[in-house]
């Protein structure tokens, strides 16, 4: 909707200040991932068995020459619980500022989904030191995967506050790139799932290098037909992290003689690293493509024959 005026001027500003603060809990959410990341790369996910702790255990109750009596391990594990009750309080602000200045009902609901969602993730987190004995590796496994998802969820809220995503000119694009957009979206999830097995349990290997290159023969399509639009230049940066993150996997791979991360004993740094590295830039695959797709679902024309065919009057979008 264009503005003028000052009341569009007073309207302004605090719009600006909500999509830099879901920019700054999104970041904050992936130096979590990576954290977590890190946690599983060194399997390192009982450092602390302790678990409920108040805040300020985690915050102030240890010194720093005690943790570092305790080991790297402990403090990237007591590191990891401490950063995710920062993000659960960004995650609080900005559901609570969605509904104070936010007008798309959707969206809205979205921040409380996400709210909702890091609740879950952390108590999920806790349980599964908790109940390690019965059940640790399989809820490492689920919480690892809800980490992304959610990372996702947040950068999306972010982005239907950017410029890019409301700006009023509609962009024209192939009848066939939404479709291949969500393959890719779909081929990322499940390559996520298959990817956490692996990680996690140690099976797997083949069906997820075979996604990958379902994968990529996606991401090479949606560049073709995203020609010559202004996504162009998303799609080739997609198709990049695509074939980083196919480099860094196999180079994993290679750190671990093709065993997943928990059937490594004392795991090299280089393989921690890499390893990290493989989760971090899966979940910024995971939320490019989403969003990728979900711009051109409902912000874009698709061109049929001579004539184009708005997907951009959703309700509440």
């Amino acid at each position: 909707m264009i503005r003028g005026g000052k009341a569009a001027d007073s309207q302004e500003q605090p719009v600006k200040g909500l999509y830099r603060y879901a920019l700054a809990t999104a970041l904050a959410t992936f130096l979590l991932l990576i954290l977590g990341g890190g946690v599983t790369s060194s399997d390192v996910g009982m450092a602390d068995p302790q678990w409920p702790t108040p805040p300020w255990y985690l915050i102030w109750y240890f010194s720093v020459a005690d943790s570092f009596q305790r080991g790297w391990g402990f403090i990237v594990e007591h590191g990891h619980r401490a950063w995710g009750y920062v993000v659960g309080m960004m995650t609080m602000g900005l559901c609570g500022w969605l509904w104070v200045l936010e007008t798309r009902k959707t969206i809205r609901w979205l921040g409380v989904v996400a709210l909702a969602a890091v609740c879950c993730q952390g108590l999920l987190g806790g349980f599964r030191v908790r109940w390690d004995v019965l059940a640790g590796r399989e809820m490492a496994l689920v919480h690892g995967c809800l980490a992304q998802l959610i990372f996702a969820l947040i950068c999306g809220i972010a982005f239907v506050q950017s410029p890019f995503w409301n700006r009023s000119e509609s962009t024209e694009v192939d009848h066939r790139l939404p479709r291949y957009a969500w393959i890719l979206a779909v081929l990322v999830i499940i390559q996520l799932s298959l990817g956490a097995i692996l990680r996690h349990v140690g099976i797997g290997l083949w069906v997820h290098m075979s996604v990958a290159v379902g994968i990529l023969i996606s991401a090479v399509l949606i560049v073709r037909h995203a020609a010559p639009t202004r996504l162009q230049a998303w799609a080739r940066f997609n198709r990049g992290l695509i074939l980083f993150q196919i480099a860094i996997g196999l180079a994993t791979w290679l750190s671990s003689n093709g065993q997943g991360a928990y059937a490594v004993e004392a795991a090299s740094v280089p393989h921690i690293v890499l390893a990290t590295g493989h989760v971090g830039a899966g979940a910024l695959l995971l939320a490019g493509a989403l969003l990728f797709a979900c711009y051109l679902q409902f912000k874009t024309s698709v061109l049929l024959t001579s004539q184009s065919v708005s997907l951009a009057t959703v309700k509440g979008i």
